[in-house]
């Protein structure tokens, strides 16, 4: 009987040691990529003035078709990230060394970077020239033309590749509907690449090449990069002890340059994860543990 007393103290022990540790629980997310996307919002049409002559910017697929989630508007997320719930101020800490979330590549879309040549250069493309009219797996993808009452051509195709995000910030929580629930923290672009292939093209009088071909350029001198304040929702749920719930709404805006031209738009979506708390399931886990062992003698001796 001594034994057992201290063997179920020891239990004890180390299942309070293991909560006191961590005044906010630890939970380690990993997104469902089937439900968790990011939506690139940008006007489908936009005005611009070349040579003196107003002409319209129409974002497409590059079918040439209405620009759509299917077509490279939209792409589905994964990786994982971590928090800390605080239980006693209900507060959600997003822990910014944990980030590890990327755009899910997906169909084949020009340009695509293996068909650039950088020694093919000439004027318009100091740095190299795309070969073919191939396509390769994006993040996003798009269309530029340029039209008016004259004229309709294709300014250039436009690629993101190799995109990853992050999402911080501390956001208060209050329940909701069987829920916590809050608004806030930060979402954005933390990195990824730009390709451009680019076409000669007559505005008036006046054939260029506006857009520049490029392979493999930072994102930096886009303006798509970086955290913003995030006005979406978040819902945390725990549907048992070990299963918890996280669905969080993006929205969030930004500024699109593409060789000088600005245009206002958002990043939309959803994160959808789940995890499994630590270290007080361990704790608990251990308990559990010792307790099947504990009765074990003890029911063979009542046979």
């Amino acid at each position: 009987m001594y034994t057992r007393v201290l063997f179920l103290s020891a239990l004890l022990l180390v299942s309070i040691s293991l909560s006191t540790q961590a005044p906010a629980a630890l939970l380690n997310w990993t997104l469902d990529s089937q439900q968790s996307y990011v939506r690139l919002n940008l006007p489908l049409n936009t005005g611009l003035t070349i040579n003196g002559i107003a002409v319209n910017v129409r974002l497409r697929n590059p079918d040439n078709s209405n620009w759509s989630d299917a077509g490279g508007r939209a792409s589905q997320i994964a990786g994982t990230f971590s928090t800390q719930l605080d239980v006693e101020t209900s507060t959600l800490i997003y822990l910014p060394d944990s980030q590890s979330i990327h755009a899910v590549e997906f169909g084949s879309f020009r340009p695509n970077p293996a068909a650039f040549e950088p020694t093919a250069t000439n004027t318009n493309n100091p740095g190299g020239q795309y070969t073919d009219t191939s396509g390769a797996p994006v993040a996003f993808a798009l269309r530029i033309n340029y039209n008016s009452l004259l004229f309709n051509v294709t300014a250039g195709f436009l690629a993101l590749r190799d995109v990853s995000y992050a999402t911080g910030g501390w956001i208060a929580l209050s329940e909701s509907d069987g829920a916590l629930v809050g608004t806030g923290g930060t979402f954005g672009i933390e990195s990824g690449f730009l390709d451009i292939d680019g076409n000669s093209v007559t505005v008036g009088n006046i054939t260029e090449q506006y857009l520049v071909d490029t392979r493999g350029a930072s994102l930096t001198g886009y303006g798509l990069l970086g955290q913003k304040t995030n006005t979406g929702t978040v819902s945390y749920r725990q549907f048992s002890p070990s299963i918890h719930q996280l669905e969080q709404l993006i929205n969030i805006p930004l500024v699109f340059d593409i060789e000088g031209v600005q245009i206002a738009g958002s990043l939309t979506g959803r994160i959808l994860a789940h995890a499994v708390p630590e270290p007080a399931s361990s704790g608990l886990a251990i308990i559990a543990l010792g307790l099947a062992v504990w009765r074990r003698p003890l029911t063979r001796a009542s046979r």
